[in-house]
């Protein structure tokens, strides 16, 4: 084989392994124009990694992720290689693929759907689940076959805890890959064992913006303190019940001290996972919090009442301490007698007024002229 001869084929090879998520098969080399020696070659120097019998990925090490690990696409890639192109990748290696946030680490394995009657050999590295699949229940990505995002839902529903479940309904949602959850709701109408999958469906929210909070409003709502309102204020919960300020909400994942404190005059929760690790938990510290908001408020009502009477002075009192004499009965004033008189003086008519005489002048006073 010529040195240009060899090239090519390497040429040919890498750009069909950038199609395929880093991963070729021996096939597909040996078809390319590499020669099987070689290829024995690169596996030895590290430069390619068998990832199944006959799977390789081409990729270095150094682009691998830590501790040199291939990466989900890269192994999802392999285990449709190995498994035929029949084979479908879903669950949750379809969920991860599909950006959907909710679930939990990484496992090492690989899901696969196979067509009824198929039984290929067994692997560690996949979980093979025998399902027919409909034509609307496939999508691609990146040019490998997935699970759609209503079919992974309703597979993953029937299949984790309810706070994972609802995890994954609220990141669908919230990154906007599906509209409404109707599809889901078909797909799991027909399915054994789905009612408590399916009552997960109205208590989806696509505000919610983490995983922790969809935990916390799950335990909630179960607990009977359902948030009245989410994302206000730059909380993701409130609780207004009555209380003149709300009690706000929000998730820390990993709290660094205590879980009641305020912002801005306003009381505030922070949750972290400690506080859904058990049911009720979250319920638990919203309860807890808004009786002590109520005592609160009731005191300083009291406090308040009180200053307002401080300040008005003595006056009569709303709730007097203890029985009081009654009050004497009213009388009309009595006029007091004179001091020189023995009894009061007769009444006398009003004085009238008197009509004035008209005025004549007085005649003159002349002196009398004899002596």
């Amino acid at each position: 084989m010529t040195h240009s001869a060899a090239v090519s084929a390497h040429r040919t090879v890498e750009v069909l392994a950038r199609r395929q998520g880093g991963v070729v098969l021996a096939r597909q080399a040996l078809e390319a124009g590499l020669p099987r020696d070689q290829i024995r070659v690169l596996v030895r120097q590290g430069r390619w990694t068998a990832l199944h019998h006959g799977v390789y990925l081409t990729t270095p090490p150094t682009a691998r992720g830590p501790g040199g690990r291939p990466p989900l696409l890269a192994r999802a890639w392999a285990a449709h290689l190995r498994c035929g192109p029949s084979s479908v990748v879903g669950l949750g290696t379809a969920a991860r693929l599909l950006r959907l946030r909710g679930l939990p680490s990484e496992p090492p394995h690989v899901d696969v759907y196979l067509p009824r009657g198929r039984h290929p050999r067994p692997d560690l590295r996949l979980r093979l689940h025998l399902a027919a699949l409909g034509p609307g229940e496939v999508v691609r990505r990146r040019g490998l076959p997935l699970t759609s995002v209503a079919r992974t839902l309703a597979d993953l529903l029937l299949r984790l805890p309810e706070e994972q479940g609802l995890g994954l309904l609220d990141s669908a949602l919230h990154q906007g890959l599906l509209a409404d959850l109707g599809a889901v709701d078909r797909a799991l109408r027909y399915r054994p064992r789905a009612d408590p999958a399916r009552s997960l469906l109205p208590l989806a929210d696509g505000r919610a913006a983490a995983p922790l909070e969809s935990a916390v409003r799950l335990d909630c709502v179960r607990g009977g303190v359902a948030p009245d309102q989410l994302q206000v204020a730059r909380a993701a919960f409130c609780w207004h019940r009555g209380l003149r300020r709300p009690l706000l909400g929000e998730v820390c994942g990993r709290r660094e001290g205590p879980a009641r404190s305020h912002r801005n005059g306003q009381p505030l929760l922070r949750f972290a996972w400690a506080d859904v690790s058990e049911p009720g938990g979250a319920a638990a510290l919203v309860r807890a919090a808004l009786d002590e908001l109520r005592v609160s408020e009731r005191r300083g009502d009291e406090l308040r009442v009180d200053e307002r009477r401080i300040s008005r002075g003595p006056g009569p009192p709303d709730c007097p301490p203890g029985p009081q004499a009654p009050p004497a009965p009213w009388l009309p004033p009595q006029r007091r007698p004179c001091p020189d008189r023995a009894s009061p003086p007769a009444q006398r008519p009003a004085d009238r007024p008197r009509p004035s005489a008209p005025w004549t002048p007085a005649p003159p006073q002349w002196p009398d002229p004899r002596p």
